[in-house]
């Protein structure tokens, strides 16, 4: 059977990680009131019994032991039953508790009144008989003394035994005390099973023998892990410890190591994701933006790895970098292929790669039109009219030229399609036109049309924007004005 543990005591104990010095497991070995009936009591003065209160005696009420009056030189006992121990117990408690009166010096002698009893123990073995010869036997444990007079009182006392012993006796004896309800109760100490930290030692009884503790699993001892277990149920002290071996951690409580995972060390850079192998053995890290590397520790800008396609040269900028295309590819990593190497672009048409680099479009010149600027546009019409002028003027910025005659023909040229969307708009196109005295000076692409009159005045500006010289509308309007028929179909030529 057990007491309760001194709870407090432990709790502090264990508060404290490098000392052992707690108090130790309480085990209790015999208790009176359990055992009551079957302790002996022996009177071995030579009194007659005439006064048996002079005696113990037995309370059956409270389960105790009395000594209610006294005599000169009383030499009364009380022998408990056989206290069967562990052999590897060496050291017990005796509680004893009790009221003890004082006694009156006035009317008895110190020698006929006592204020004080004593404790005895022997070891041995079950089945002695109790009588004078053996209770002589005893070792005297303790005294007793008057400490609160008529009030409950209590006493411990702590002597060794013997290693190996099968067990003892107690005994109470009595010269000439008044004592009432006297309790026993005998424990022995046992160090408690202690984890500190790391450190683990095994639950032992007081010995002088060391205790090794041992080291959590995937941990190894640093410093010395021997104690001993006293008898009072205490460890020694000590300063040695365990640690985790490498590749393991401690856990938040302290007292076990786990595996490291390779991932908690956080071996990934800049914001790098990782992930452990299948097996835990080995990680990958997932890098983002430029960086790169088996820890992303790496700018791309540093052109390791390398970023440029298909045989481009990478240039180191500090922070990024340049590729250098090979011939045939273009695009800021050579990722691109320049369809435009060869110029597919015929008649002297220039040539541009698409944006999204699926491809290219030729800018024709002149009237060339197509995919790679191969073709003529259609067949035009030439209109021819004689008419009867006088002297025409066509000045332009760069030159002016005078015709002279009787006869002057009026053609008009009319173009039967407009330019290729490939064309730039930079492209000039230059429409003439001359009849009924006046001369129709287009500019396509700039949306500048001219016209002077057959007195040779110019007469104002046409807009009919990109694509056309003018159209049949406005020529009629211009020639209704001069008195004169519009010519017809008057669509811009490419020129």
């Amino acid at each position: 059977m057990k007491t309760v543990n001194m709870a407090a005591v432990l709790k502090a104990c264990l508060s404290s990680l490098l000392i052992f010095n707690c108090a130790g497991d309480e085990v209790l070995l015999m208790r009176s009131t359990d055992t009551f009936d079957n302790w002996t009591m022996l009177q071995l003065d030579g009194d007659d019994n005439s006064d048996p209160q002079t005696q113990w005696t037995k309370n059956n009420v409270l389960k105790a032991f009395d000594v209610r009056n006294f005599a000169g030189n009383q030499n009364n006992w009380v022998v408990s039953p056989f206290i069967s121990v562990d052999p590897l117990v060496t050291s017990v408690r005796v509680r004893m508790s009790f009221i003890l009166y004082q006694c009156d010096y006035t009317i008895y002698t110190v020698d006929q009144c006592k204020q004080s009893f004593k404790l005895y123990s022997k070891v041995s073995t079950s089945g002695q008989t109790i009588d004078a010869a053996f209770v002589n036997s005893f070792t005297e444990r303790g005294q007793v003394d008057l400490n609160d007079p008529g009030n409950p009182d209590s006493k411990d006392t702590t002597f060794n035994i013997t290693a190996g012993s099968a067990g003892f006796y107690v005994a109470l004896k009595d010269e000439g005390a008044h004592i009432q309800g006297v309790t026993i109760e005998v424990h022995y100490f046992k160090c408690i099973a202690l984890q500190n930290g790391l450190i683990s030692f095994p639950a032992s009884f007081p010995s002088d023998t060391v205790v090794t503790g041992q080291c959590a699993p995937n941990s190894s001892p640093v410093g010395s892990l021997e104690r001993v277990c006293y008898s009072t149920g205490q460890w020694s002290s000590g300063t040695g410890s365990c640690g985790c071996d490498p590749g393991f951690a401690r856990n938040s409580s302290g007292n076990a190591c786990y595996r490291l995972s390779p991932c908690d060390s956080a071996p990934c850079y800049n914001g790098g994701v990782c992930s452990n192998s299948a097996d835990g053995s080995t990680f990958q890290c997932a890098c983002s933006g430029i960086y790169s590397g088996p820890t992303c520790e790496i700018v791309q800008g540093s052109c390791t790895p390398d970023p440029c396609q298909n045989g481009g040269t990478c240039a180191d900028l500090g922070g990024s970098y340049q590729c250098s295309c090979p011939s045939g590819y273009r695009g800021s990593e050579c990722q691109n292929t320049d369809f435009c190497l060869n110029n597919p672009c015929q008649n002297g048409g220039s040539c541009f790669n698409n944006g999204d680099g699926t491809g290219y479009f030729c800018s024709c010149t002149g009237v060339y039109e197509g995919r790679n600027c191969e073709s003529l546009p259609t067949t035009t019409t030439t209109t021819t009219t004689t008419i009867t002028s006088g002297s025409v003027t066509v000045t332009t910025d760069d030159a002016s030229v005078t015709s002279t005659s009787t006869t002057t023909t009026r053609t008009t040229v009319i173009g039967t399609k407009t330019p290729p969307k490939q064309q730039s708009n930079n492209d000039l196109y230059i429409g003439l036109g001359v009849g009924a005295g006046v001369i129709l000076l287009g500019l396509a692409g700039l949306g500048i049309y001219c016209y002077w009159n057959k007195k040779g005045n110019r007469r104002g500006n046409i807009e009919n924007g990109p694509g056309y010289l003018h159209d049949e509308m406005e020529v009629k309007k211009l020639n209704e004005k001069e008195g004169e028929s519009a010519p017809q179909n008057s669509e811009k030529p490419k020129a």
